[in-house]
């Protein structure tokens, strides 16, 4: 890989490295130098970098994970920021997937602004649940939507949680 191409951990961007052998000419003039990769969007609206390198498609925050350390990651890649186009070093950890879910976005069909809090019109009130362990955990029902959000916010810190869990956007 480190022959191909050049990670700049700062942009976390892959360029391609200029080949020296001469069947390589044209590819030399057309993508030496140029930005590797292409944007992929999965079935669940994320989007992020894929390199393809000679027929086999590779995600770039992997393939960051393995210039910098030498391996392929023990678990998943964890975008911090929510950016899953965003590689630079400082934005990637290796995490389980338990981990990697304490810290994904808030969903688009969430109502109450808050992760793990919804309306029941079953008990009129503010549901509250979090997962911990691949376990749920219920909460309790809240008549005020506030105590509802403070319960689950708290939850999320016992549960250490990700500080950017239930954003709305990438930051």
């Amino acid at each position: 890989m480190k022959e191909l191409l050049h990670y700049s951990h700062d942009t976390g961007v892959f360029t391609w490295l200029h080949r020296d052998e001469r069947k390589f000419n044209s590819w030399n003039a057309r993508f030496s130098g140029s930005t590797a990769g292409s944007r992929r969007t999965t079935g669940h609206g994320k989007t992020y970098i894929v390199v393809t390198m000679y027929g086999k498609s590779y995600l770039a925050h992997r393939l960051a994970w393995m210039h910098q350390t030498g391996g392929w990651p023990e678990g998943e890649i964890d975008h911090e920021n929510g950016n899953g186009e965003d590689n630079r070093w400082l934005n990637l950890r290796d995490v389980n997937h338990s981990e990697n879910l304490k810290n994904r976005r808030l969903p688009s069909n969430n109502s109450s602004g808050t992760v793990g809090v919804m309306w029941s019109n079953q008990n009129n009130k503010w549901k509250v649940q979090i997962r911990d362990d691949g376990k749920q955990i219920y909460l309790g029902y809240f008549t005020n939507k506030e105590d509802a959000i403070q319960a689950r916010l708290e939850a999320s810190i016992e549960c250490s949680y990700h500080e950017n869990h239930g954003q709305t956007r990438p930051l």
